[in-house]
């Protein structure tokens, strides 16, 4: 036995519903009915009960710590989904479906409650699954224990009953699914050979086939409950005389249930599983040599199947990951001698740590030391490097702005042929042109793009055929401070209004530039 194994009672599991919630202490199981307000919200009335007779059931001694409670949610208001990501450790992994989610979902991380668990990896990539739900509806619950004494950590309760809130390798390759039979509503949970895929909550429960034998034979509420609870129960076979009413609710079922069903498989779990002629209808009405058969963890048939499959996971695996706020806790007793000696144990701790501390962390400390020590050498090296790149990327000439320019200011027929560019900024160009006054244009148009300080005609003379005239000019490129927010550095998509169907006067053939960067120059072979 531990040394502090008195402070604490082992765990409690909790399974919350719609309309219920189930706590398992040791071996006994206590239920609360939960009711809603106009608002949606959970009753004053029922929370109030709760806080009244949760605390004394647990039995929790005023100088224990909170007990540690596993807890599952169901399926409103929880989306599922499996993604593919770069192999990682926890923390990188945490951060990219971190941002994942930012992208996906309508609202932040810091207002989701969500959690994940690998199941997969295929080389440079893990294959994960993630459960989100929104905060709030989470802080509800985690609230409400925590004043009755419980540290809750929450997960599905389709997870759980499908043994899955822990990763396992499942029975067959092509998957199953799962059907969870409520009071009001179904969870319908779509698994594949690594693990879960869909989750959705289908609009029928119990509650359908009371409604429809109360429709239809014109018995009570109460009359059909009690005769379903007879079925489930004892009689296991429904009546003759009732026997079209509930086949119709079954019906209704089977035509809410989604296909294709993977691995031609149905695990169903609920209350209604109890009745061996609801699974063989459902097996009928859904047929394609699909097999239906009741699944769920093995344990207390008593136990709601979420408890009993979340005894069976291990601590590590899909966990939501809630904010724990400071909660008033429900005190059974009051117990002053005790605290006092807590207190005493305390002082005595906090005057002892500063000794304590030194003892156990300093070897930590030295082997840090020493691993800040081993790496000196290779920041050295790698702040050289960097300071050599930046050096190129400071000192390196503005070749694709220069070719950006000529080629929005070049004129039509024109044909480069030499360019010369230091990383002085100094230019070199000789190019070919039809008509003498096509320099001067190119000329101002190069002075008047705001590119170069200066452009200078060095030479200009006719072609050995004449019909052309060979033109040397040389330029300096502004600095790069001074070419900033240059209109002529942006590129324009195409226009089919300018002349050609080309912006910037291109001719015809030549393809439009791409937005954001250099199209190509007319005349370049």
């Amino acid at each position: 036995m531990s040394a502090l194994s008195w402070l604490n009672s082992g765990l409690v599991w909790v399974d919350v519903t719609p309309r219920a919630l189930h706590v398992l202490h040791g071996e006994t199981l206590r239920t609360w009915p939960l009711e809603r307000n106009g608002n949606g919200g959970w009753a004053e009335s029922s929370l109030a009960a709760i806080r009244a007779e949760l605390a004394a059931f647990l039995g929790r001694k005023p100088w224990q710590p909170r007990f540690p409670a596993r807890c599952t949610l169901p399926a409103n208001g929880v989306t599922l989904r499996r993604w593919k990501v770069p192999r990682g450790d926890v923390e990188e992994t945490q951060r990219v479906l971190s941002l994942q989610i930012e992208s996906e979902f309508p609202l932040p991380p810091d207002e989701l409650a969500w959690g994940w668990t690998k199941v997969g990896e295929s080389g440079a990539v893990q294959d994960v699954l993630v459960a989100v739900a929104k905060r709030s509806s989470v802080a509800e619950v985690s609230q409400l224990l925590e004043g009755c004494g419980l540290a809750p950590v929450f997960t599905l309760s389709a997870l759980a009953r499908a043994g899955f809130v822990t990763p396992r390798k499942l029975e067959s390759a092509d998957g199953e699914a799962w059907l969870d039979v409520g009071r009001d509503h179904s969870e319908w949970l779509v698994m594949d050979g690594a693990g879960p895929v869909r989750l959705r909550v289908l609009p029928w429960g119990e509650q359908t086939i009371v409604r429809e034998w109360v429709s239809r034979l014109g018995v009570t509420a109460e009359v059909a409950e009690g005769s379903l609870t007879r079925w489930v129960g004892e009689a296991g076979t429904p009546d003759e005389s009732a026997r079209h009413v509930w086949e119709a609710a079954v019906q209704s079922l089977a035509g809410l249930i989604p296909s294709p069903i993977p691995g031609g498989r149905i695990r169903l779990t609920g209350r209604l599983t109890g009745m061996p002629a609801f699974v063989s209808k459902v097996a009928d009405l859904v047929g394609n040599g699909v097999r239906v058969e009741p699944g769920g963890p093995t344990g207390p048939r008593a136990w709601p199947a979420a408890i009993r499959g979340l005894r069976e996971a291990d601590k590590a695996g899909l966990w939501l990951a809630t904010e724990t706020k400071d909660a008033t806790t429900v005190l059974t007793h009051q117990a002053p001698r005790r605290w006092a000696i807590v207190a005493g144990v305390l002082f005595l701790g906090l005057v002892l740590m500063p000794y304590l501390e030194a003892i156990l962390f300093q070897p930590g400390l030295a082997a840090r030391v020493a691993a800040v020590k081993a790496h000196q050498g290779q920041l050295q090296m790698i702040d050289r490097q960097a300071d050599f790149l930046r050096h190129l990327k400071q000192n390196q000439a503005p070749y694709l702005e220069t070719l950006l320019v000529l080629g929005k200011t070049i004129p039509q027929g024109a044909k480069m042929e030499s360019l010369n560019l230091n990383r002085k900024g100094e230019m070199s160009l000789r190019i070919s042109m039809r008509q003498p006054q096509q320099v001067t244009d190119f000329r101002s148009k190069l002075t008047d793009s705001g590119f170069f300080s200066s452009v200078v005609v060095e030479d200009q003379s006719p072609t050995p055929n004449r019909q052309m005239i060979q033109v040397r000019l040389s330029g300096q490129v502004k600095p790069a401070n001074l070419r900033q927010g240059l209109k002529i550095l942006v590129a324009e998509p195409a226009s089919e209004s300018q002349p050609g169907g080309a912006a910037g006067g291109l001719p015809p053939g030549v393809p439009p530039r791409a937005r954001g960067g250099p199209g190509p120059i007319p005349g370049m072979i």
